[in-house]
């Protein structure tokens, strides 16, 4: 069975199955796990190297994640650096972290382990661990979460005879509190409830309630029950074409029940490429391509909101991972591409290919080792770029015969921060990034 990971960036990992996978890909009808698909489809046999956000006005305040593959494809680790402003023109504070997967023999991720960055080098940690247990189809049933080898979260979930996902109960031993994550369907499997419940505050709660008209579109009200008393919060009324893509979103905000009137209306359009990919979202959300297809940044300038969907994105490659990215705030986000590097023991000795390898230690202080393999001769140039895409470096411009070179790179004069090194020949080309942290 062809087995998906949906990794969510801000900490939360889900394994499905994909049988019932969409054939195109873009804000499309969804099932079960939300009305609304969103995700992009990873051409070229590519897979994710990293992210980088970049908020505020002047784009200094950034998160970066960058992804560590096994041999077959699936997800080894993924790392993320939050960097915090500080005060008086003090460096970025950066908080460095990773997660490791490990799977069973059936392809699920069984166990997540951490990772800390200290004293300029990786290191494994077992005091934060997640777990999981399976049904036979591949279901989540419970996901159990260790800090220092105590249990802090407990998750348990239900499924009705189409496996659905009906209840998702969340268990806090510390704060002794449950939350009920309930959805119901209709008889053609379709979301018609979604609403969460805590044992200790059981009359207030949010619900979002769907109603489908007979052509396919559909109305979504969320309202908020405080203590008992209804209140209707907003609405969002979603319009599809004839293939299932969201071409209009309709936002209402601000109910007045005396009058029954809303405060807000936004009409949100959708425009697409020719190739079904999402181009922008009501004037506030952008996404850019390559030349490969794949997305290559989004931009959001919305500064209060953008609609049900925000600027959310799942990205999927053909190995079967599926990462969901965290929704945007204002700001952009880039995204960078590599061929998936397996192991080089089954090389041959004097084997060499077109190879740009990640660079080592990364994250590095003040200096790291850059390898890269020709095999063939010829004008080779390799130089470092800031996130803004100015050259900080030169490190080969001129002609080097066929072979492997390592070379050093040392970045005692710049700032804390992400750099992207390129390497371009008449007959290859690749970009990676490194993290210098001080």
């Amino acid at each position: 069975m062809f087995k998906i990971i949906n990794v969510i960036l801000l900490g939360f990992i889900i394994c499905t199955n994909i049988f019932a996978q969409q054939e195109k890909f873009g804000f499309k009808i969804s099932g079960s796990d939300d009305i609304i698909s969103d995700v992009y489809l990873i051409h070229k046999d590519l897979v994710l190297d990293s992210i980088c956000v970049l908020t505020g006005p002047d784009g200094k305040n950034y998160k970066t994640y960058s992804f560590e593959y096994y041999d077959d494809g699936k997800l080894k680790r993924d790392y993320n650096f939050i960097s915090f402003p500080m005060f008086n023109n003090q460096r970025p504070y950066w908080i460095p972290g990773y997660r490791k997967y490990f799977y069973n023999e059936r392809g699920d991720a069984d166990s997540i382990s951490t990772g800390y960055w200290y004293n300029y080098q990786w290191h494994d940690s077992s005091s934060y661990r997640y777990d999981y247990v399976y049904n036979a189809v591949g279901k989540i049933l419970s996901k159990t979460v260790f800090s220092n080898g105590v249990i802090t979260q407990i998750e348990q979930n239900s499924y009705d005879s189409a496996n659905n996902l009906i209840l998702n109960k969340v268990i806090d031993p510390v704060l002794q509190d449950t939350t009920d994550n309930i959805r119901e369907y209709d008889e053609q499997n379709r979301l018609i409830l979604r609403k969460s419940v805590k044992s200790n505050h059981p009359d207030t709660f949010y619900q979002y309630e769907y109603q489908y008209d007979s052509t396919g579109n559909i109305n979504c009200t969320v309202t908020y029950i405080n203590e008992g008393d209804w209140y209707t919060d907003c609405k969002y009324y979603f319009e599809f074409d004839e293939f299932g893509k969201t071409v209009n979103e309709l936002f209402l905000d601000n109910y007045n029940p005396v009058d029954s009137t809303w405060g807000l209306s936004q009409d949100i359009p959708f425009n697409y490429n020719e190739n079904d990919q999402i181009l922008n979202m009501g004037g506030t959300y952008w996404c850019c391509y390559n030349s490969d297809g794949n997305p290559d940044s989004l931009v959001d300038t919305h500064i209060i909101y953008s609609g049900y969907l925000g600027g959310r994105a799942t990205l999927v490659d053909s190995y079967g991972n599926i990462i969901k990215l965290p929704e945007h705030s204002f700001g952009y986000t880039n995204y960078y591409y590599s061929e998936l590097i397996t192991s080089l023991k089954g090389r041959k000795e004097n084997e060499i290919n077109f190879t740009l390898c990640q660079n080592y230690p990364n994250p590095f202080n003040p200096s790291t080792t850059i390898l890269l393999e020709l095999p063939e001769d010829g004008k080779v140039n390799l130089e470092v770029f800031d996130v803004n895409g100015r050259r900080v470096a030169t490190l080969i411009n001129g002609f080097r015969t066929a072979g492997r070179y390592h070379i050093d790179f040392n970045g005692s004069r710049l700032a804390s921060g992400v750099y992207f090194y390129r390497v371009i020949t008449p007959n290859f080309s690749a970009v990676k990034r490194m993290l210098l942290v001080k």
